[in-house]
């Protein structure tokens, strides 16, 4: 509901700047990006280049909880 109420005045603004509207994507795409590394499911993760080393890690974190 949030997009949809903003989504007119961003029309509006990108009209008078076509860049601002730019500006104000890339802004909430970066802002949304670095809030979520502070969520209780993200903090503190690692960050895995591939699934194989996650699947991995998480070989290993199961055998550690069943010992």
């Amino acid at each position: 509901m949030l997009g949809a109420s903003a989504a007119p005045l961003l029309v509006a603004l990108g009209r008078e700047s076509a860049m601002m509207s730019f500006i104000v994507f890339g802004v909430a795409s970066v802002l949304s990006g670095v809030v979520s590394l502070w969520l209780r499911e993200t903090r503190n993760a690692p960050l895995y280049e591939t699934l194989r080393q996650q699947e991995k890690a998480e070989e290993m974190e199961n055998r550690t909880e069943h010992t």
